[in-house]
């Protein structure tokens, strides 16, 4: 294969950033081992800051910025960078979900300036708004090359034969690390998830939330344990798992996809959208119905409980 032009990757943004140094400071730092030349970062320096709404803190420590004004200086540099090609994995569900919008907003611009962007994401979504083409991967192996719809309904049906997904951690951000459901609570519509997550740094309040779209794309059903507070309340966590139970769905038997969120309170942290897909009901009923064109809107409780990663793991 011939690769013409300068390849630039995203891969985890940060890296080589100084917690010692100013915002000022990393930007030059960051900027040159990604490749940048000392003339091109001067040039791009207003943009890069203001893209990261960090123009007050510009002399600070970065030691003193919060995970979201460290994340947001990162990909704003790392979003600045010219390349051909540039591969992008996992990165833009970062910060709040304003800055998610201008750093999909920032793909867009680059791809239709002529340059290729080679998109690594499980956030559905995410790649049909931003792909022209999609590729499956299994093992290693290509399994699936062509329109963005085709291989994402290809993705989906493989996905509805999975329990439970891993997820490569963030050294430097908090992170969902496992999401699974029990599948044979699913037959008697108990949908039952786990979310695992770790983090660099304890989570004050770890926050944990579940939503259900039917194949229309309509939100059917969700929870969230801000509102439904764990039995057992746990704090400040560096690893754990939340757990969601919501006993006799009065969803119409058929096929449902799972997302699901990890946040610290009021600061949203992680999420995983249509990661999963789930029959719910008795699978003799499911091939006879289907989700209503409009479904509307369910309000049923959920349980709430948590563990930390070690009582889980012995459990």
């Amino acid at each position: 294969m011939e690769i013409r032009g300068r390849v630039a990757s995203l891969l985890e943004v940060g890296t080589g950033f100084h917690a010692e140094l100013t915002g000022r400071e990393n930007i030059y730092l960051n900027g040159t081992i990604l490749g940048m030349r000392r003339a091109e970062i001067k040039r791009k320096f207003d943009e890069i800051a203001a893209f990261a709404e960090v123009e007050k803190f510009l002399d600070t420590p970065i030691k003193r910025y919060s995970s979201g004004m460290y994340v947001r200086l990162a990909f704003a540099v790392a979003a600045h960078l010219e390349p051909e090609i540039l591969i992008v994995d996992e990165v833009l569900a970062v910060g709040d979900a304003e800055f998610q919008q201008r750093c999909h907003g920032k793909m867009k611009s680059v791809a239709g300036e002529g340059r290729t962007v080679l998109f690594v994401s499980h956030n559905l979504a995410t790649v049909k708004a931003l792909c022209s083409r999609a590729i499956m991967l299994s093992g290693g192996q290509l399994i699936g090359d062509g329109s963005v719809e085709s291989v994402i309904s290809r993705y989906i049906n493989a996905s509805a034969s999975a329990h439970c997904l891993s997820f490569a951690a963030n050294p430097r951000q908090p992170s969902i690390s496992s999401l699974s459901v029990d599948r044979a609570a699913l037959e008697k519509r108990d949908l039952i998830v786990d979310i695992a997550f770790v983090s660099p740094h304890p989570l004050h309040r770890p926050v944990g939330s579940v939503m259900l779209r039917a194949d229309t794309g309509e939100p059917v059903w969700g929870s969230d344990n801000r509102f439904h507070s764990p039995s057992d309340d746990m704090r400040t966590l560096t690893a754990g798992v939340l757990r969601c139970e919501a006993r006799r769905l009065p969803l119409r038997p058929g096929r449902y996809h799972l997302s699901a969120c990890l946040a610290d309170w009021q600061e949203d942290l992680d999420s995983k959208l249509d990661i999963l897909s789930i029959d719910i009901g008795d699978k003799a009923t499911a091939t006879q119905w289907s989700p209503p064109s409009a479904v509307g809107h369910v309000d049923w409780p959920a349980v709430w409980r948590s563990s930390r990663m070690e009582d889980a793991s012995a459990a």
